[in-house]
């Protein structure tokens, strides 16, 4: 059935990359569904009934062995086994036929996670999928460290919930992340990828420059590597949040000796007139070599601001270029050079 889904209808969008997810249950037959009857198609109360007496038989009749179930969908001789078998083999040669590579994505049964009760079942897919020259990835270990009830939906309902899909994609970029290199080229000639897929930060900025970058790719242009600890976040609340780079605790798990400096802006006159003096700013310089590390701010106007840190991280610059820029008076950004000034002992208005 997805199989022709695709031929008819994901075979219009072209594509480079095809995700195929796979989860235990697709191994059972295509169902067939009985003729509905009159009161099927003209009786509200009939349908109300049939499922009220459906969730009966569900909670006080005897429950199915569900690990019985799954296993004997893969039977060798079982029909949805079988079909499935076919589907793989046809979504392979479709995908190959259109230059097309195809990757899946093998999701856990989630009432059991350690020890997991189907490695036996996850292995027969895999053997199936890789024998169709086709790239297959478990994403159990996302997930098997954590306690399965906090996975479902609801706690009869062991259906992945919100938790369990941020663990899947995260999984899932992981994978995929590494087919694609500094300047979105993926691994296959040609194809390039941008935004969401190549991994965080998911901003939109960023996926547009990204876009960028592949157009000058493809042009023959020399095009510039992307950094994403040059790439600013913000969140526009109040009071306004911005940071690039790296935070302190950052920096110091990868080695650096920092120093960091602090600025309210209370202190600030600009803040103070507009009324809006909460938050600060916070920055964070490598000890060694004077490198801004990273900035973070909180208050007014910051998303505008943080602009003037980020290219300060684009260009390298240390604390010397930046403790020696004059900031215009009175503005809020005057914050952002007193922070500097603090990281040296060396504030003024404080």
């Amino acid at each position: 059935m997805e199989l022709e889904q695709f031929k008819e209808i994901g075979l219009r969008f072209k594509p480079d990359m095809v995700i195929l997810m796979y989860f235990i249950n697709d191994a059972e037959p295509i169902p067939t569904y009985p003729r509905e009857s009159w009161l099927d198609l003209h009786s509200a109360a009939w349908i109300v009934l049939n499922y009220r007496i459906d969730s009966l038989i569900r909670t006080f009749g005897p429950r199915p062995d569900w690990k019985h179930y799954y296993r004997n969908l893969y039977d060798d001789n079982a029909t949805g086994w079988q079909q499935t078998q076919k589907a793989i083999a046809g979504f392979a040669e479709t995908s190959r036929s259109m230059g097309a590579k195809l990757v899946v994505f093998h999701l856990p049964e989630l009432r059991e996670l350690k020890p997991y009760p189907f490695h036996d079942v996850t292995a027969k897919v895999k053997k199936v999928v890789e024998a169709n020259g086709l790239r297959f990835v478990d994403l159990l270990p996302t997930v098997e460290g954590m306690d399965p009830a906090s996975l479902w939906v609801t706690v009869p309902d062991p259906h992945p919930n919100g938790k369990a899909d941020t663990a899947f994609t995260d999984g899932m970029l992981r994978e995929l992340t590494p087919m694609l290199d500094e300047l979105c080229r993926t691994g296959e000639p040609g194809v390039y990828a941008i935004g969401d897929l190549t991994g965080p930060p998911w901003l939109a900025h960023k996926a547009s420059h990204e876009g960028v970058l592949c157009v000058e790719a493809i042009a023959g242009m020399h095009v510039h590597p992307m950094d994403i600890l040059n790439i600013p976040g913000c969140t526009y609340c109040r009071p306004q949040v911005a940071s690039v780079g790296l935070t302190e605790a950052a920096a110091k798990q990868k080695g650096h000796e920092v120093k960091v400096g602090r600025f309210p802006f209370i202190g600030n006159g600009k803040a103070i007139a507009m009324g809006e003096p909460e938050g600060m700013i916070k920055t964070v310089f490598d000890a060694r070599t004077g490198e801004l590390l990273g900035a973070h701010m909180a208050g007014p106007e910051v998303t505008e601001m943080i602009q003037g840190y980020t290219i300060a991280k684009t260009m390298e610059t240390t604390e010397a270029e930046l403790m020696e820029t004059v900031f215009p008076h009175p503005t809020i950004s005057e914050a952002m050079h007193e922070s500097v000034l603090d990281a040296y002992g060396r504030v003024i208005h404080i």
